[in-house]
């Protein structure tokens, strides 16, 4: 492997080739395909290592346990179907071998636990914890979900007896260990690769965890990289679809989602909304009504799919919307922002990504000014910090080009006076410093909304 990534870092090779050469090898076989997996993700990974596993089964099955032992961290990266066409003596040395992992991963998840209690307040890395929540998740993720959460409750505790609340910072944002911590698990080339071999999986992991304590205190965001994370549950699912100009990505998007278990569908909303379309907007108007027919028929037994696919199309295609479609369009966006079934962090994230996207004068009617003014109440009244990207993304977004109609006026005023509102009241999952962009940002929306009072009490000259 050394080898291989020389290639790539010498400039010698690019990936994709670097990938495609290793797939054609001969010699060293199983170790050839199993790089080109190392250098893949998603479901690209998990095909090269079935494949490896697939062609070697015959060899592999004569190895001793202890050799299959060795070959253990590669095992989340094989789909269920290649196990099931495995030699019978090579999948019992499997089983083995996993039970004796999960074993292994249960032991050093009580053991952490227990060692939470001794933690000095200014132990906070996290690292630890995060590599026991990825040992476990392959295997048993209730227990991967509670040790994620006895680790940020503890991070959380620490906080009111003055402990430190980031190890990291980026352009005056500061990233809570929380949020960093999640991300370096859910990230594809990290701790994350655990996710590999079951896209699904995370997003098993991510409805868990947003129904736990800590799915409240999560910003699901990372500072550094203003990224938000519930896309990283669905981009995955989408690799191995192929987005074409004929059929547009939206519907590979809605066909990706109709296709997930039902179970899955709720916390797959968010993210759904929240992963970027990958080709531009249709401008010829033939081609656009033919993807608006297909798409028609793909969701006509379906009202909240047909409402969240109506929103991802507007915002592919709006200047070729009719006023009709234009104002089905508004009124989906007035629905999905009062969606209680979506996090409210997620709402505020749509809610940023709609206004970016889409012409805000053309958006912001009356009725929807009013949802999302009473969503961003709500979001800055639970317990996490009003002090996110999401908040960034959401004022600056707003104040660029502002609205001067009544409605507008009063949306400013409430998000404004939300904002501080939060930032002035103790959180149990804290607070960073205000970066610069955002006091701007909020002090503008502040003086759009005519709150002479905020402004007086909050910006004193």
């Amino acid at each position: 492997m050394d080898r291989v990534f020389g290639y790539m870092t010498n400039g010698t090779m690019k990936r994709d080739d670097l990938i495609a050469r290793l797939k054609e090898r001969k010699k060293g076989r199983f170790g050839s395909l199993l790089a080109a997996a190392a250098l893949s993700s998603g479901k690209d990974r998990s095909a090269l290592a079935g494949q490896a596993f697939t062609e070697s089964a015959a060899a592999l099955a004569k190895l001793p346990p202890g050799r299959i032992e060795s070959l253990g961290m590669l095992l989340p990266w094989l789909p269920d179907e290649v196990r099931a066409k495995l030699p019978e003596s090579f999948r019992r040395k499997l089983l083995g071998v996993e039970s004796k992992k999960r074993e292994e991963a249960s032991a050093a998840a009580d053991k952490f636990i227990a060692s939470l209690k001794s933690r000095g307040n200014n132990n906070n890395n996290n690292d630890d914890g995060r590599e026991v929540v990825a040992g476990l998740i392959p295997y048993d993720l209730d227990k991967a979900v509670e040790v994620f959460v006895a680790d940020e409750q503890a991070y959380t505790d620490s906080l009111s007896r003055g402990g430190r609340y980031s190890n990291s910072s980026s352009d005056d944002w500061e990233s809570s260990i929380r949020d960093y911590s999640l991300y370096q698990l859910v990230e594809d080339d990290g701790v994350g690769m655990v996710f590999q071999a079951n896209p699904n999986l995370r997003l098993k992991f991510f409805k868990k965890l947003l129904a736990s304590p800590s799915g409240k205190r999560l910003s699901w965001t990372v500072y550094y990289q203003n990224q938000n994370l519930f896309s990283t549950a669905f981009t995955p699912l989408l690799k191995s679809k192929k987005f074409e100009r004929e059929t547009g990505d939206v519907i590979a998007m809605v066909e990706t989602y109709q296709a997930l278990e039902p179970e899955l569908k709720a916390v797959a909303l968010p993210c759904f909304m929240l992963t970027k379309l990958a080709t531009g907007p249709i401008d010829d108007p033939k081609l656009r009504q033919a993807i608006l027919t297909k798409l028609a028929k793909l969701v006509e037994n379906d009202p909240q799919v047909a409402l969240l696919a109506t929103v991802r199309m507007a915002q592919w295609s709006w200047k070729a919307c009719t006023p009709e479609e234009k104002t089905a369009a508004r009124a989906a966006i007035t629905a999905l922002l009062a969606d209680e079934t979506i996090p409210e962090m997620a709402r505020v994230m749509i809610a940023a990504e709609l206004l970016k996207s889409l012409p805000k004068e053309d958006i912001l009617d009356a009725a929807t000014c009013t949802a999302l003014a009473k969503l961003y109440q709500d979001y800055c009244a639970g317990e996490r910090t009003a002090i996110t990207h999401a908040s960034d993304a959401l004022f600056q977004t707003l104040v660029k080009t502002p609205l001067r109609d009544d409605a507008a006026v009063a949306l400013y005023k409430a998000l404004a006076q939300a904002f501080w509102a939060n930032t002035a009241l103790p959180k149990a999952a804290g607070h960073p410093p205000v970066p610069g962009s955002l006091a701007q940002s909020t002090f503008i929306a502040a003086v759009l909304g005519n709150d002479a009072e905020l402004i007086k009490s909050t910006f004193p000259r």
